[in-house]
């Protein structure tokens, strides 16, 4: 149990870690912004991918509709798979880290209050890391 959780430690570490430095500079107030609320998301990922189309925007869409109806197993899921894009601008790539995030917070809240879901989402996401 106690090397899950520094597993989980780590992984969280390391996703606030990327999200800061790919939204480093991305700031017009000259500072950068590392943290995202849950209830942020939406809005966020809306305005970064309003120009996107196709399976991207699809993605977004069913991100976006996921984090409103609290279902964060669903979510990330579409997050991991939105980052897995290689046509995201890099305020994309940093607005969909911190997304993650977010989300990877929930997800751990729900996966330690006994969400089968979640345990084993989280499972599948560090087992490929």
């Amino acid at each position: 149990m106690k090397n899950t959780f520094t597993r989980l430690l780590t992984v969280q570490t390391s996703l606030v870690a990327l999200a800061s430095v790919m939204f480093a500079g991305c700031s017009k107030s000259g500072t950068a912004s590392v943290t995202l609320a849950p209830d942020q998301v939406p809005t966020v990922m809306s305005q970064a991918f309003k120009q996107s189309s196709g399976e991207t925007k699809e993605l977004v869409n069913e991100c976006v509709t996921a984090v409103e109806n609290k279902q964060a197993c669903e979510a990330f899921t579409k997050l991991e798979q939105l980052t897995r894009q290689s046509n995201l601008t890099p305020e994309q790539r940093s607005t969909a880290a911190l997304a993650m995030v977010a989300t990877f917070k929930q997800l751990r809240a729900a996966a330690a209050s006994g969400d089968p879901a979640a345990t084993a989402v989280m499972r599948q996401y560090l087992s490929t890391r």
